[in-house]
């Protein structure tokens, strides 16, 4: 028997795939591509890429342009019309949006201080916070007798300093009578007396002549014929509720 014959044959050609399973597709020995018809090239040697799945950074390139966002779209046209009107209305109609949360204040802030009741009870309320628990309302009574006290020749001097047209001291007198006033909550003359200090002001700072300042001091005059009536209207109304509630 010769050498050739005593060789032995060669068995059925080995599949790496299913040798190697570990080895990934990538590096796997691929067919070479066909070239298709009507477009052949002279280069048949197919791309490294080719046969390599896509790497997420290549394929981040390639995505579309991501939509923009609606609120953002919507922000850039006007709120009368496109978009941004129709986004704002339903923003305005849900329940809680915030675009709906608006501070609904209580019915006598709504109203005009000339308007409105003498006295804000939320306000007063804590000053009877500092009465003692016995009913008599001591402390209360005692810093609501002083004030109208202090109201009276507050207007007493008011009265004079327009007798003498010295707004600098009106526009001090109303600050003063203001602040008081609306530490106890009576709303009324704590308007008109921000008011006096409002107009004294501008009458001070106009000088000692002038139009203006003669219409200023005017309305400054109008405004004392206000407070009287007020801080006794004020007084009479808290009588009746400490002897209502005391």
């Amino acid at each position: 028997m010769s050498i050739a014959q005593r060789r032995p044959a060669l068995g059925p050609s080995i599949d790496t795939r299913q040798r190697h399973p570990h080895i990934s597709a990538p590096y796997r020995p691929t067919t070479q591509p066909q070239p298709t018809s009507g477009h052949s090239s002279g280069n048949t040697t197919p791309s490294p890429l080719s046969s390599a799945p896509s790497s997420p950074a290549i394929m981040q390139k390639t995505r579309p342009p991501m939509a923009r966002h609606a609120s953002t779209t919507a922000a850039r046209s006007p709120s009368g019309t496109g978009g941004g009107g129709r986004m704002h209305r339903v923003a305005s109609s849900a329940p809680h949006s915030p675009v709906s949360r608006t501070t609904v204040l209580p019915a006598h802030h709504q109203q005009h201080p000339q308007t409105a009741p003498p006295i804000e009870m939320e306000i007063f309320a804590q000053i009877l916070d500092l009465d003692d628990d016995d009913g008599a309302h001591a402390c209360s009574r005692a810093l609501v007798a002083a004030f109208f006290q202090q109201a009276r020749t507050a207007h007493r001097d008011m009265l004079r300093a327009y007798a003498k047209q010295n707004p600098t001291e009106l526009a001090a007198l109303g600050h003063f009578l203001m602040g008081s006033a609306a530490a106890l909550g009576i709303a009324r003359l704590s308007y008109t007396c921000r008011q006096i200090e409002r107009h004294g002001t501008v009458a001070a700072d106009l000088g000692s002549v002038g139009t203006h300042r003669a219409e200023a001091m005017a309305t400054v005059g109008a405004l004392l014929g206000r407070v009287e009536g007020e801080y006794v209207g004020a007084e009479r109304w808290l009588g009746r509720w400490y002897e209502e509630e005391g």
